[in-house]
């Protein structure tokens, strides 16, 4: 999951009765070092277990277009840090769904990348400090 768990979208599918689908890109079209520990899979169970999800797909494609295309949600969630740089803004825009920006102060939102560096430090500091 490239994005935070707190900006999926359960506050706006909670308020309006929608369905929610998470959409997840599959581990071969993310082209960041070390960014997935997860399987596919894993990745997919994980968000099928939470409450609020309703379903989840996993797409095969580098961007969110595809996905999009197919599902044509009418509200499409990302995290503020998109706003101004959204490349299928307009495309969700063209069928009359409706981008939304969110971000949940108090959901202090830690995504899996920081969560991945915090335990290779944590593990390179018990190695070194196990060789001594």
């Amino acid at each position: 999951m490239t994005a935070n768990l707190a900006v999926i979208g359960p506050p706006l599918a909670v308020h309006t009765g929608a369905v929610l689908i998470v959409t997840v890109t599959a581990k071969e079209f993310v082209h960041r070092p070390g960014v997935h520990i997860l399987e596919d899979h894993q990745r997919i169970a994980m968000l099928r277990a939470l409450a609020v999800v309703d379903d989840v797909k996993l797409i095969y494609a580098p961007g969110a277009e595809e996905a999009i295309r197919k599902v044509k949600p009418d509200y499409y969630v990302k995290g503020r840090e998109y706003e101004g740089r959204l490349p299928e803004h307009r495309l969700v825009e063209s069928y009359g769904g409706k981008v939304v920006f969110h971000y949940d102060e108090e959901a202090s939102p830690i995504k899996s990348t920081q969560m991945l560096k915090y335990i290779k430090e944590q593990h390179a500091r018990e190695s070194a400090g196990s060789d001594q």
